[in-house]
């Protein structure tokens, strides 16, 4: 029994050491200006594992490694919307899989963390005045700041993100400039009819391949993975997306406390 404690205990270790080496890399987001309009050819596909197709931009531009850091700063994600994510990370025969149903309005974020059910087992409000979580159907409440000034919005989306478990696709920017010889393979790809731009990175803080997809049309990230000695060690992807209001009641905390903007 101890014995089989104990392995259960390292096994959790494990996935534990592999979890905040993969929570290393959600870097701060950094939006900027939409500069242009990418159209995607819809015949064109990057399946994963395989070589994105090139393909033009509306300004005659093919996207690859030379340029893809620069075509990812004028994507620019939508101010008010909702999304449904999950994630998986991986430890040989250990997983753990996070199910989010978010909310976007402004500088604030809404999000749920449901079971495999759909049943909401936590939920969060991040905002420029801090981070707030509770578990469903309790008073109590954690709250701190986020540090600092009051972040800008590209640092509040990161939060967002982070809590998440999301990678924030901008990491591609800060490791490609720092070393642009880690850009594997990038151009336009197609996942699941959507249109996306796709970029493979060495990533030299986990040891692993990431690859993103991008999509052209909302600006979000809409599915990554990353892989080391042909494990798979992560997953994501967005399972839902809505261009739509959202109800300033989505950030009342239990206590009644209305989250504002400011």
């Amino acid at each position: 029994m101890k014995k089989s404690n104990m392995a259960q205990a390292a096994a959790a270790a494990a996935l534990l050491l592999t979890a905040m080496a993969l929570t290393s890399l959600y870097l701060s987001h950094r939006q900027t200006s939409r500069t242009g309009t990418v159209a995607l050819p819809p015949e064109q596909s990057g399946p994963a594992g395989q070589p994105a197709e090139p393909g033009p931009m509306a300004d005659g531009v093919a996207v690859d490694t030379g340029n893809v850091l620069r075509v990812i700063r004028t994507l620019d994600r939508p101010r008010e919307y909702t999304f449904e994510v999950e994630s998986t990370l991986s430890y040989y025969s250990v997983s753990d899989t996070l199910r989010v149903r978010g909310a976007v309005k402004g500088r604030r974020s809404k999000l749920q963390m449901v079971s495999a059910a759909g049943a909401v087992e936590k939920e969060v409000v991040v905002a420029p005045s801090g981070y707030y979580a509770w578990q469903a159907g309790q008073a109590s409440l954690y709250s701190g700041a986020l540090g600092g000034d009051w972040p800008q919005d590209g640092d509040l989306a990161a939060f967002c993100d982070e809590a998440s478990r999301i990678p924030t696709y901008e990491d591609v920017l800060a490791l490609g400039e720092q070393n642009p010889d880690c850009l594997l393979d990038a151009g336009y790809a197609q996942r699941d009819g959507q249109a996306c731009i796709y970029v493979l990175v060495d990533n030299p803080l986990s040891g692993a391949q990431d690859s993103y997809y991008i999509s052209i049309d909302t600006g979000l990230l809409y599915e990554a993975r990353s892989e080391k000695k042909g494990r798979i060690i992560y997953q994501m992807k967005q399972t839902a997306f809505q261009r739509e209001a959202v109800a300033e009641s989505q950030f009342t905390l239990p206590n009644g406390q209305q989250i504002t903007e400011e």
